[in-house]
Formats: C-alpha cells, sequence, structure tokens
C-alpha cells in the first residue's frame, strides 16, 4: 500500500468518525428533549343542570366481575351521590362519592328497582340469613 493510499483511506475514516460522531449528537439532543417533556393533562370544567324532577338519579356501571349503582339525590338540601359495589368476589361496599361520578360516560342509565335489589344486596351482606336448626 502506497502512503497516498493509505493517507486516502484515512481520511475517509476521520470523515465517517466525523459523521458518526454528528449522527451520535443528534441522537443524544432527541433523547435529552425527550426526557425534559413534561405532559400535563388539562381538565375542563362542564355543568350539568338538572332539574328536581330528574332526581333521585339511577345509574349502574358493569365491570369484570361487579356491578356498581349510584344514587343521585337531594337530602337535607345536600347534593348526595351514594355508590353500591356488588363485587361477586369481595362482597359489597358503599360508598358517598362526589356527585360528578354518576355522570361518567360509562355508567348506564338504570331502574329504582335494580337500586333497590342493590340495597338488599348490602343488607344480606350484613346481616346474612340466619338459617333455623
Amino acid at each position: 500500500m502506497t502512503k497516498e493510499r493509505f493517507n486516502e483511506i484515512q481520511n475517509e475514516i476521520s470523515n465517517l468518525e466525523a459523521v458518526d460522531s454528528a449522527i451520535s449528537d443528534i441522537i443524544d439532543a432527541e433523547e435529552t428533549a425527550k426526557e425534559q417533556t413534561i405532559r400535563i393533562q388539562k381538565k375542563t370544567i362542564t355543568y350539568h343542570d338538572l332539574k328536581a324532577s330528574d332526581l333521585p338519579m339511577y345509574r349502574q356501571y358493569e365491570g369484570y366481575q361487579c356491578k356498581w349503582y349510584y344514587r343521585l339525590d337531594v337530602i337535607d338540601g345536600k347534593q348526595r351521590c351514594v355508590k353500591i359495589k356488588v363485587d361477586d368476589i369481595t362482597g359489597v361496599e358503599v360508598l358517598h362519592l362526589n356527585s360528578e361520578a354518576i355522570l361518567d360516560i360509562e355508567n348506564k342509565p338504570c331502574t329504582e328497582q335494580e337500586w333497590m335489589l342493590a340495597c338488599a344486596e348490602v343488607l344480606n351482606y350484613i346481616t346474612p340469613n340466619k338459617t333455623k336448626k
């Protein structure tokens, strides 16, 4: 190999190293930009006007092994939203929630009778029937 050819190859290697370094700098800059990116979720407030004739409002959510029943009403001048969770595995839960929980788009309308059956489930859970001997 001649000295001229050796110098050409050495120059090509230097050029390739420079290109590789530039590409690495670009990739590093993109990764750094990704790490510094912060995503913020903006929530908007939407008001729903309900008339007294709309209350009480009943909704139901059907999960994998449970059903959630919601009831919204005005009691003692305050909005009250109650959720009854009937679970095939863990039993029954009763929770007080914020009123907007009933308006979730996944909740479907249900009847007062379905709500009352959920209430009966609660009563059966806390006071099980005793069999007579």
